[in-house]
């Protein structure tokens, strides 16, 4: 453990450090985009993905899935089930209002979308706030419940616990963000936020700027 003197003096070096903030860009990588995510939803769209490092840190973590898809049954909504083929075997069986979409890339799904359900992953929370959509968090790992916490502070959405009424509180949840204008409206803001923010190509000058003489820039 470090002295709390150079604890001070490390975080002190790091805010004096030259620095650039950078807009989120998604990559999914490459892959097929089905032609219904470039048709108009005839009704409203929830999203509903894991991710793709939940499942592999644990296969425990996918368990809560069913219950989740419970709750999301009896939401007036089309469900998109957006996760990995090794957790669609581990689903015995789909509600009626739930389309099965492994492999489509987030930020294609996404904006067609009135909501997503996550497991609170940086990659998903982010490309979620690229799209302007209210979220709903269900936290099971430390940085899950960091990444939560924060989406409820910051107005974008409601964080639920893994629990045994999780199929209750998703169908809560997911109801009230669907419903309540304000996470759309601070969403948005977000959004706006995010795409004001430089792309990785406008700061490459800054980046040599720096690798040149140290210049500092504002953070």
């Amino acid at each position: 453990m470090w002295s709390p003197a150079v604890q001070t003096a490390h975080s002190s070096s790091l805010e004096a450090a030259p620095r650039q903030f950078v807009r989120y860009v998604p990559y999914n990588g490459l892959t097929v985009v089905p032609s219904w995510v470039a048709e108009p939803p005839r009704r409203r769209r929830v999203c509903l993905t894991w991710g793709t490092s939940t499942t592999r840190l644990d296969p425990r973590y996918t368990s809560w899935l069913p219950d989740i898809l419970s709750g999301l049954s009896q939401v007036d909504a089309e469900i998109v089930l957006a996760v990995t083929a090794r957790e669609l075997d581990l689903l015995d069986g789909l509600p009626a209002n739930v389309r099965a979409a492994s492999g489509v890339p987030l930020q294609a799904l996404l904006p067609t979308c009135d909501a997503v359900v996550h497991q609170g992953g940086a990659g998903t929370t982010l490309t979620s706030v690229l799209s302007g959509l209210p979220q709903v968090v269900v936290a099971q790992l430390a940085d899950q419940l960091v990444t939560g916490k924060r989406v409820t502070e910051v107005g974008i959405g409601r964080c639920v616990l893994p629990t045994e009424s999780v199929a209750e509180d998703i169908r809560e949840a997911v109801e009230d963000v669907l419903v309540a204008s304000t996470y759309r409206e601070h969403a948005a803001t977000m959004r706006a936020e995010m795409l004001a923010q430089p792309a990785p190509l406008d700061v490459v000058p800054v980046l040599e700027s720096i690798a040149r003489d140290g210049a500092a820039v504002a953070a």
